[in-house]
């Protein structure tokens, strides 16, 4: 994912815009394919590598030295941004799935309880061996149902913590080992 986000537009426009590329390599904005030809030229100086340790290397190549130590530090920098941007989105989504599963499933667990209830109450008043068996029967039942709901507002609670992960800024998702250097 993280050499997606690097490889991708937004990544692109970001640094183009940080680092006038335009001027910086010397693109006329009036002809045709401008972005094009700033975008293709930015691609050849990137290098990614896949490190078998799951890493991404960086390599920025630039005429000018500082820009290109600058430009893999923003690279890394943004990446961050963007990454956290993505999962915020994606645990959004999770949790709304997840509370109106929750809904649903609480909203089922009400209507099983008064089923059991009107259940119950429809048995004779007299006490009874086979009358008790029957209703702690279905209040196990009921304690059963009731545990997988619990289960299921844990996972959901989950996943609004991740969410509260990805919202703190000050939390990266994204960590340079190393900073880029001359």
């Amino acid at each position: 994912r993280l050499l997606q986000i690097i490889q991708s537009t937004d990544m692109y426009d970001h640094l183009i815009r940080q680092f006038d590329l335009f001027s910086g390599y010397d693109i006329d904005t009036t002809r045709e394919f401008h972005y094009e030809k700033t975008v293709s030229i930015l691609k050849s100086r990137i290098g990614l590598i896949k490190t078998p340790f799951n890493s991404v290397v960086v390599s920025v190549s630039d005429p000018v030295r500082q820009h290109s130590v600058d430009m893999a530090n923003e690279i890394a920098r943004y990446a961050d941004t963007l990454y956290r941007k993505i999962m915020v989105r994606v645990q959004q989504s999770r949790g709304d799935i997840y509370e109106a599963q929750l809904r649903d499933l609480s909203a089922q667990v009400a209507a099983q309880e008064s089923a059991l209830n009107a259940l119950i109450d429809r048995f004779p008043g007299q006490p009874s061996t086979q009358r008790k068996m029957a209703e702690q029967e279905l209040v196990d039942a009921l304690v059963k149902l009731n545990q997988g709901v619990e289960e299921f507002r844990a996972k959901y609670t989950e996943q609004a913590l991740v969410l509260q992960f990805f919202q703190h800024d000050n939390l990266p998702s994204v960590i340079q080992q190393q900073t880029a250097l001359t």
